[in-house]
C-alpha cells in the first residue's frame, strides 16, 4: 500500500518576558523558529504503513540583506540612530532608557560584498529542521542512497541543504540544479507566470502600494514618529522594520535564553507598536497575495513541473512501477518557488482576493498568512 501524507502543523515559541511585542509576526522574514514544528514523533508506522516516498521543497534558512540594503542600514540607519538619541536627550519621543540605551549601542558591521549569505541562524534552521526528520524517519532517512538533495545555485540554498543533511548526519552533498529549485523563472518553468505575474510590478504590487498610501499607514508613521521624538519618512521606517526583522531572525537566542543581556526584542524593534507591526504584515500579505498566492490562476498552473515530478516518484512507487535511485528527494530554493507550491494545495484560500480596503474589516483576517504558512 503506498501512503502519501501531508500535514502542516503550526506552533508559536513566546519571548521569555512579557514584551510589547511580543506575538507580533514579519511575513517572509519571520524565523523559522518561531514557527517550527516540534512534534518529532516516529511516522515510520503511521496508521499501520511505513514512508515509501518523499518529496520536500523548502526554503533557505535566515539571510542577510541584498547590497542595496546593507548600505542603507550602515549608513542612513546610524544617522537616525544619532537623531533619536538627541532627540530623547532632550526629552522628546516616549522610548524607555533602555530602548535608547539599546539603540545608541547598536551597530551593524557588514559589508555588501555579505550580501544575502546564510546566516548563523538559518544554518541552525536547516540543521534543527534536519534532526527532527532523522528522529521522525530514522531508518528511512538512514541510507544516504536513498536521499537526493538538490539546490539553486546560490549559496544560501546550497548551505541550507548541506545543513539540513547535516542534521540527517548524512554526507553534506546537496548538488546545484536551478531547473528543479528555481522552476519559476522564464528559463526553468512557466514563461506566462514570469511575465504576467512574477515580474508584472503593476499587478502584483497594486494593493501593497496602495496601502502604503492610505490614512492608516499615514497614521502609522506619525505614530513612529512621535515614539522616537523626530520625524521620520516612511523609506526610514522601511528601512528600521527591515533592520528589526533580519536582526531578530539572525538571533533566536532570544526566544529561549532567559538570561538574555539586552532588551527582547533587536533595538530597532522597539520604536514601533504592535500595531504597526500589523500594519507591515499586512502589507507583506498583500504582495504575496497577488505575486505567489491565489489571486490568479496561472500562479498554480506555474507549479506543474513540480507536481509532475511528484506524480512521477508517486507512480514509480507503486505496485509494478520502476523504482528510482533516490527515494527521499530534497530541493532547497526560494520564497519565489515554494509559496506557488503552497497556493497550488489550495489549503490558505478565502473566497475573496486580500484588498488594501480589507484593512480594520472582517476580512483583515485572512487565511494567506506568510508569516504563518
Amino acid at each position: 500500500m503506498l501512503a502519501f501524507t501531508a500535514s502542516l502543523c503550526v506552533a508559536s515559541l513566546a519571548l521569555v518576558s512579557s514584551h510589547k511585542l511580543d506575538g507580533t509576526q514579519y511575513g517572509s522574514k519571520s524565523s523559522y523558529f518561531t514557527v517550527a514544528n516540534q512534534d518529532a514523533s516516529s511516522l515510520e508506522s503511521y496508521g499501520g504503513c511505513e514512508p515509501l516516498m518523499m518529496w520536500m521543497y523548502i526554503r533557505h534558512g535566515s539571510r542577510n540583506p541584498g547590497d542595496d540594503e546593507i548600505l542603507d542600514m550602515t549608513t542612513l540607519l546610524p544617522e537616525l540612530r544619532d537623531r533619536i538619541t538627541l532627540a530623547a536627550d532632550a526629552g522628546e519621543g516616549s522610548l524607555t532608557v533602555k530602548e535608547i540605551n539599546d539603540l545608541t549601542d547598536w551597530s551593524l558591521n557588514m559589508a555588501p560584498t555579505e550580501e544575502k549569505i546564510l546566516s548563523k541562524s538559518g544554518h541552525l534552521e536547516a540543521s534543527e529542521m534536519g534532526k527532527r526528520w532523522k528522529q521522525r524517519m530514522p531508518n528511512f532517512l538512514g541510507d544516504e542512497n536513498n536521499v537526493q538533495s538538490r539546490a539553486s545555485y546560490k549559496s544560501r540554498t546550497i548551505e541550507t541543504g548541506n545543513s539540513f543533511l547535516e542534521g540527517l548526519e548524512l554526507p553534506q552533498n546537496t548538488l546545484v540544479d536551478n531547473s528543479k529549485s528555481i522552476y519559476y523563472k522564464n528559463e526553468f518553468g512557466c514563461e506566462r507566470y514570469a511575465q504576467e505575474v512574477y515580474d508584472n510590478d503593476n499587478m502584483t504590487k497594486a494593493e501593497a502600494r496602495k496601502f502604503s498610501q492610505s490614512q492608516a499607514w499615514a497614521d502609522m508613521i506619525e505614530g513612529v514618529s512621535q515614539r522616537i521624538g523626530v520625524q521620520v519618512t516612511p523609506a526610514e521606517a522601511r528601512l528600521a522594520h527591515k533592520m528589526c526583522k533580519y536582526q531578530l531572525a539572525w538571533e533566536p537566542e532570544r526566544y529561549t535564553d532567559a538570561n538574555y543581556t539586552t532588551a527582547e526584542f533587536p533595538p530597532w524593534c522597539n520604536i514601533f507598536s504592535k500595531e504597526d507591526m500589523a500594519l507591515w504584515e499586512f502589507e507583506n500579505d498583500l504582495e504575496a497575495h497577488y505575486g505567489a498566492g491565489p489571486a490568479f490562476e496561472i500562479t498554480t498552473m506555474a507549479t506543474h513541473q513540480l507536481f509532475s515530478e511528484i506524480y512521477d516518484l508517486i507512480d514509480a512507487h507503486s505496485f509494478g512501477g520502476q523504482r528510482p535511485n533516490a527515494s527521499a528527494v530534497f530541493t532547497f530554493g526560494h520564497s519565489g518557488g515554494i509559496k506557488p507550491i503552497i497556493n497550488a494545495f489550495e489549503i490558505f484560500r478565502d473566497d475573496w482576493n486580500l484588498t488594501a480596503e480589507d484593512w480594520g474589516t472582517e476580512q483583515q483576517e485572512h487565511k494567506w498568512k506568510i508569516s504563518d504558512i
